[in-house]
């Protein structure tokens, strides 16, 4: 498979530019297209702010997470070098992601606790 990697910087069309870092995860040694970050929990505290409600959308997150990367770890041949060091590229970026679902969910549940005075 032949890699490609677009160099952002040189482009003058500021859309590309916008959107890389949502789309392409870089660690410094390995560049992937990584879409999923866009799944993420967002909610406003306010008069219509429902903690169980947002619990209950982080957890479906979390399952969607969680889902993926068993999924991506099925296809991995565990022969191929290069292929383990993508899907660790891959498997690092997911469980970031379940660690925001985590303090998210710690989050929301400070919200219910009375304030230290």
């Amino acid at each position: 498979a032949r890699e490609v990697k677009i160099e952002f910087g040189s482009l003058t069309d500021q859309r590309p530019k916008g959107s890389h870092p949502r789309l392409v995860k870089d660690d410094g040694v390995v560049t992937a297209v990584f879409p999923f970050q866009l799944f993420s929990t967002k909610f406003a505290i306010d008069e219509h702010f429902d903690p169980a409600m947002q619990k209950a959308s982080n957890a479906n997150l979390r399952v969607r997470l969680q889902t993926m990367k068993k999924r991506m770890m099925k296809y991995i041949d565990q022969s191929n070098p290069n292929a383990v060091k993508k899907s660790e590229h891959y498997v690092a970026a997911l469980d970031a992601q379940l660690e925001i679902c985590d303090r998210t969910d710690h989050f929301i549940n400070a919200l219910g606790r009375p304030f230290p005075g």
